[in-house]
């Protein structure tokens, strides 16, 4: 027999957001406040939703909110804004990263070292599940990339800049069956959305790399042609995704296990992920998001 758990939990964003600071090495992932509808959003016990704004000069703890209608709220500050609908579970990011390096570094970014901007919704799941115990892991989304448009001028450099909407997962060691912590021996395991730079995004592995804040650790890329269609996307229209990525967990970890990062599969989990925009490049961008979910299939 096999039943179905879901794995990310509030997929209507009912909770709200616990804000990190902009600053992943000296903040690390330590909560600063509560982005909660002003008093509206639905009472938790413990963290679900999580919103990143790494190496930002404008966090989100400065910001206008609005409410639009009944579960429909705007935040939004100098560089970022969010709308988010808590009855159709949609996600709205704008961010404006020419503004922030022009703050940050009086110019566009053009050392390759320097860090750039991030706009994730991360959440660490309630229950991590071991991998062994999965049948199948389903990972579904809808999306539509309205906007992209690049403020690099005469200085962009493919080698240097792009704008990339990306869906990461973890893959570490663990005990499962309860909330992991984020140390220890890991991966990302990577569903590639949009990269400016390409008509679609190819398999590719690589390790995260020398700069502050890094995490040093594999980053496995699976094809975007093997969950979207082989054609550029096409701004304003809505894509779904809905593919088992459990085959290819299983790849990642054969390639883990050559690599000598795990050294067993006995006890690997998955117990987080993150979703949305780096820019190392100056850019303007604007997304949506909605009916995430990651359903995984067990065994008895």
């Amino acid at each position: 027999m096999s039943y179905f758990k879901d794995l990310l939990k509030d997929p209507y964003f009912k909770t709200g957001f616990f804000l990190q600071g902009p600053n992943p090495v000296k903040d690390q992932r330590k909560v600063f406040s509560h982005l909660d509808y002003e008093g509206e959003a639905m009472k938790v016990n413990d963290v679900l939703w999580i919103m990143s704004q790494w190496w930002t000069p404008y966090p989100f703890s400065h910001h206008t909110f609005l409410k639009k209608e009944a579960g429909d709220f705007v935040y939004e500050n100098a560089s970022r804004k969010c709308e988010i609908n808590t009855n159709q579970g949609s996600f709205r990011f704008f961010l404006d990263s020419c503004k922030e390096y022009q703050e940050l570094y009086k110019a566009n970014r053009l050392d390759p070292h320097l860090p750039w901007s991030h706009f994730l919704l991360e959440q660490d799941f309630v229950e991590s599940v071991k991998v062994k115990d999965l049948d199948a892991l389903y990972a579904n989304l809808h999306f539509i990339i309205h906007s992209v448009e690049n403020k690099n001028g005469g200085e962009f450099d493919a080698e240097k800049h792009t704008a990339q909407f990306v869906w990461y997962i973890t893959i570490r060691e663990g005990k499962g069956n309860s909330k992991e912590s984020l140390g220890g021996n890991f991966i990302w395991f990577g569903l590639p959305i949009y990269d400016f730079r390409y008509p679609y995004n190819a398999k590719h592995i690589q390790y995260d790399g020398e700069f502050e804040g890094s995490t040093r650790t594999l980053i496995y890329n699976l094809d975007s042609r093997d969950y979207l269609k082989d054609e550029p996307l096409t701004f304003g229209k809505e894509y779904s995704i809905s593919i088992d990525i459990l085959p290819y967990i299983h790849r990642a970890i054969r390639y883990a296990l050559k690599e000598k990062i795990f050294t067993s599969t006995r006890n690997l989990v998955v117990n987080y992920m993150n979703i949305g925009w780096e820019l190392p490049g100056a850019f303007t961008v604007d997304s949506e998001i909605s009916q995430i979910q990651l359903k995984g299939v067990f065994h008895d």
